[in-house]
């Protein structure tokens, strides 16, 4: 069990190290975005819309030297072209909203680490956002990482500022038994603290004599 838990963990990681620009991937973090914010399922009304209109205008894709006998042939591969079309650019959709949010928050990440040590001896790093996920007003990211747990919460300040956010429990975790994949679990609003009020009691009593 143990070897085939090491194995299911290096081939993840082979994944996540190279899918920073995978189409599975941002269409993946597609899928999540838009039930995170259901009102960017408003972009796969495009794809229905321009299959719709294609039907309308059918007619003008029909060749006029088509032998009668292929006619009903070629309309039936027409059919399948449009419908084949019309997947193509939904799954074009949603990985285009995987992507924009990918690319966003991957920057803000990366922006925070440009002073880190890795950044400055080989000019990049590791990292990339790989699962973004809200329920009930808690958001959980998942990062791609070759930094450690230490690094990143060293920079928490900065990362939460970004996001404008605050944590809900620990700051950022290792996920269990993957050291490469940090977690990130907030909820909106940067948490401000609580004021607390001194108070001399010699003071007050000597006030409450007067």
């Amino acid at each position: 069990m143990g070897i085939i838990k090491n194995l299911t963990r290096y081939l993840i990681n082979q994944y996540m190290e190279h899918s920073k620009n995978k189409i599975g991937l941002c269409m993946v973090l597609g899928i999540m975005e838009i039930k995170n914010f259901p009102m960017k399922a408003r972009f796969l009304f495009i794809p229905p819309g321009a299959y719709i209109f294609a039907l309308w205008n059918k007619d003008r894709l029909m060749l006029p030297f088509i032998p009668t006998a292929i006619q009903p042939m070629y309309e039936l591969c027409l059919n399948i072209v449009l419908i084949v079309l019309l997947v193509l650019l939904l799954i074009a959709v949603v990985v285009s909203v995987g992507r924009k949010v990918h690319d966003e928050e991957t920057a803000l990440f990366l922006e925070s680490f440009q002073n880190s040590q890795a950044y400055q001896h080989k000019g990049t790093l590791k990292l990339h956002l790989i699962y973004k996920r809200k329920r009930n007003g808690i958001t959980v990211r998942k990062i791609y990482s070759h930094e450690t747990r230490e690094e990143w919460n060293k920079r928490y300040k900065e990362i939460l500022q970004k996001f404008n956010a605050h944590f809900v429990d620990a700051r950022f975790q290792y996920s269990q038994g993957n050291s490469y994949i940090i977690i990130m679990r907030t909820a909106d609003g940067i948490e401000k603290p609580i004021k607390s009020e001194w108070h001399d009691s010699a003071l007050d009593k000597d006030l409450e004599e007067l």
